[in-house]
């Protein structure tokens, strides 16, 4: 209150007028919206008569009076009463008041509104994770698998019936992807996230580069002073055992808060790949069986401290270091499709030994301008990776005469290594700034990304050596602006992201050199309009890019086997992504959707095969323009007391005009995807609970692709003991071992058919225990390095 009163003093500044003068002002609430219908009154010091008004539909009010020394008192249902002392001497615009939430207490018993399980924002849907039953006691990525409108598969995470999207941790966006991105996810305990962001659309604020959309996780804040933690195992069965082990605390002393995580894992997968290409004259199947080792060990830790209270610094650490193993075997066979008499084999047993190592420093800087709204963050990271990889194998291959009989035997060795360090730095620097005409953000960020690779193959049996170094930098310069407003019923927010990027792409070994400069602008809109207290309808447009990754960009060739070969294409252009969708909501628990999208310059790896040879190239190639349309309906809700469900379907269709001459012209159908996730309480002090959930994917035709229907069916049981610090959880996913698509592209006419099993059906049983939760006690003594000791742990 007294800075509050001090922050009025500097702003009524005495004029020297006489008259009767205008007391203007806006009232806003902590999340910038304006409020409308606020009681606000004045009384003068020396007269108990009092003027009162009512602020309208953007939030302001008026008073006419004369000079002199006033109470303004401003007070609304569900937030704190609020009081400023006012001299007038002239026109006083106020500017805007924010007012503080409610807690509504009752002795010492906090009562909490329960949030709903799925809420509908402007920009985004948040999944409350605390609120779901079927979340407790998991990890990061089943707690993602849980979550409405996402799918989990591959080592990718999609947005249903759209594409692959981007991860953030409190606004924070990772670095990592794929196997790195889900090893960081399973060391992040459910218990330490808040909520889910699914942000389908993402606003100007947010960086441009990710196809569809992101996900943002949002941690706990540990608020109180207090030292807590837990210890968590688990063990998985699938074809091969798995066991993880981790623990994770939270500290809070004074202005000092420290949270962090530990995490190590052993075990292996068996994943499969059948394989069959109809050549014109032959008839070629192949099934490659792959034992995927991985040790690692990981961890995270945060520190912030409060400068004092408007300022606070921080710094987050991150890192891993795994070694993901493979032991494979291959086994190809070539057949007359006539007769079915055996043309020839090549069987192929390799090996792979890897070791990846990545370290992330974090550091902000975050200030509150004044009481007013306004703030300003500071922020830098630097990224640090490093990946070795060497896959040796041997292959032996025999021809067979038209009888069938072998006639021709060939063996060879051959060894391919490569090794990776990535190494990025970004700053940043965002303000918001709530005015009473609107709420207004602004930034800018630069990335500075520099990546070194060393790739060599060595065909033992021939002798022969080839190498090459990668080399690629790319720099990327960003200024955004967004500005959002609330009017009665109808909130507005709209924002542009303009961004340089400059790339530059060296291949020692194959003379080559490719550099590019290119700007590009991405805008955003978001309309929404309450229909009434239980419906909401939103519409909002935004445009994305989606830059190749570094693998795709290195043209060297990375041998399976002497018959196939993956490589980049140092000429990939970004993919650029248009989006637009119409929102929905109906007291939060239907949430309808149409949606569609546009992507230009489509890439991804395209299978050369030919008829006069039995050599595969894996190229990554621009070529299709990609476009979906759909809609989609969610509904969340307790069916009982002891029964929460949450049900999806999306319907979609999809075309693709694709320009690569080997591939078919146009592929275009519709599509659906189903999923039903359902949670039981199962004894009446809620401590014993049970989850079933499927999926059903529909056939779909995406760019080169067509995909078969596939589906999963997981069961799961939790149970807390010795006062809910102990939770046991058993859980089998893919029980029935469905999902496993068959995928058919045809490339130069020629039929491919794929179909790939990554170990899903497996159990899970797994121990958590919670500890800690009392208050931190203070030192009687103090002294003068106390802000120093205050941050020691």
């Amino acid at each position: 209150m007294k800075r509050l009163s001090r922050l009025f003093f500097f702003l009524l500044l005495p004029m020297v007028t006489y008259g009767q003068y205008q007391i203007s002002g806006s009232v806003f609430d902590p999340g910038g919206s304006a409020l409308s219908g606020v009681n606000v009154k004045i009384i003068g010091h020396t007269d108990d008569k009092a003027l009162t008004s009512a602020t309208n539909s953007s939030g302001m009010f008026t008073f006419d009076t004369t000079p002199g020394d006033y109470v303004l008192t401003v007070s609304h249902h569900g937030f704190k009463t609020q009081q400023f002392n006012c001299n007038v001497s002239g026109n006083l615009p106020l500017g805007i008041l924010v007012l503080e939430e409610e807690t509504i207490g009752l002795k010492e018993v906090i009562i909490n509104q329960k949030k709903a399980i799925l809420e509908q924002k402007i920009d985004r849907y948040v999944f409350n994770v605390a609120q779901s039953i079927s979340a407790m006691g998991n990890d990061g990525l089943q707690v993602i698998r849980k979550t409405p409108g996402l799918q989990v598969s591959d080592n990718t995470i999609n947005l249903v019936g759209k594409g692959k999207v981007r991860m953030m941790v409190n606004d924070r966006l990772l670095v990592l992807t794929g196997e790195d991105l889900m090893n960081y996810l399973q060391t992040v305990r459910s218990e330490d996230i808040l909520s889910i962001e699914v942000i389908t659309n993402p606003p100007s604020k947010y960086d441009a580069q990710g196809n569809s959309g992101l996900i943002n996780i949002q941690l706990k804040k540990n608020n109180k002073e207090d030292f807590s933690g837990n210890v968590s195992t688990s063990y998985s069965q699938a074809s091969y055992s798995s066991a993880n082990l981790g623990t994770g605390i939270n500290y809070k002393k004074k202005k000092i808060s420290l949270s962090g995580t530990l995490s190590a894992g052993t075990g292996s997968v068996k994943e499969t790949v059948a394989e069959k290409i109809f050549y014109p004259n032959n008839f070629r199947t192949s099934e490659e069986t792959t034992r995927a080792y991985n040790k690692f060990f990981g961890g995270r830790l945060t520190v912030d401290y409060e400068l004092n209270d408007k300022a606070s610094i921080g710094l987050q650490y991150s890192g891993n270091k795994s070694a993901p193993d493979a032991r494979d075997h291959i086994g190809v066979t070539y057949f007359n499709p006539e007769t079915a008499v055996l043309n020839g084999s090549q069987f192929t047993k390799g090996a792979t030994e890897s070791t990846v190592n990545y370290n992330n420093l974090g550091a902000y800087y975050a200030i509150k301008l004044d009481t007013l709204g306004k703030k300003l963050s500071i922020g830098s990271d630097y990224f640090a990776y490093h990946s070795s990889r060497e896959r040796s194998f041997n292959s032996l291959g025999e021809n067979y005469s038209t009888e069938g009989i072998p006639v021709e035997t060939a063996r060879t060795e051959a060894d391919n290594w490569g090794k990776q360090d990535i190494k990025i730095f970004t700053g940043n620097v965002d303000a918001e700034l709530p005015y009473s005409w609107a709420k207004l953000e602004i930034g800018g960020k630069g990335s500075f990304i520099n990546n070194q690779n060393n790739i060599g193959f060595r065909n033992l049996s021939a002798d022969t050596l080839q190498s090459d170094r990668f080399r690629y930098k790319e720099n990327i310069y960003a200024l955004y602006a967004t500005a959002y407003k609330k009017f009665g019923k109808w909130e507005f927010k709209a924002g542009l992201r303009f961004e340089t990027t400059a790339t530059e792409g060296i291949s020692i070994s194959l003379g080559q050199s490719n550099k590019k400069y290119y700007q590009s602008l991405f805008p955003s809109a978001f309309i929404s309009y309450s229909i009434n207290d239980n419906q909401n309808i939103a519409l909002n447009y935004n445009r994305r890019i989606n830059r190749p990754s570094y693998e795709a960009l290195n043209p060297f060739r990375w041998y399976l086997n002497l018959s196939s070969y993956r490589s980049g294409n140092p000429f990939l252009k970004p993919e650029s992504i248009d989006n637009i969708e119409i929102t929905h909501t109906y007291k939060s628990i239907w949430i309808s959707k149409l949606y569609a999208s546009k992507t230009s310059n489509w890439y991804e790896r395209v299978t050369y095969v030919s008829p006069e040879n039995a050599m595969q190239a894996y190229v990554y190639e621009n070529y299709a323009t990609f476009y979906t349309v759909g809609i989609s309906e969610n509904h969340s809700f307790r069916v009982s007391e002891i029964w929460e469900s949450d049900n999806q379907l999306s319907a979609y269709y999809n075309y693709s005009n694709i320009r690569l001459k080997v591939l078919q012209g146009e592929t275009k159908g519709f599509s659906a995807f189903a999923s039903t996730n359902n949670s039981f309480t199962l004894n009446a002090s809620k401590t014993i609970f049970a989850e079933l959930n499927y999926w059903y994917q529909f056939p779909a035709s995406i760019t080169q692709y067509s995909l078969s229907n596939f589906h999963q069916l997981d069961i799961g049981f939790k149970c807390s003991l010795f006062n809910k610090k102990l939770q046991l959880g058993i859980n089998g996913s893919d029980i029935l071992r469905t999902n496993t698509p068959r995928i058919v592209g045809y490339t130069n006419n020629i039929r491919q058919e794929y179909r790939n099993y990554n170990d899903l059906r497996r159990l899970v049983i797994s121990l958590t225990y919670k500890f800690g939760g009392g208050k931190v006690k203070a030192n009687e003594k103090s002294g003068g390095n106390e802000a120093e000791t205050g941050r020691a742990l």
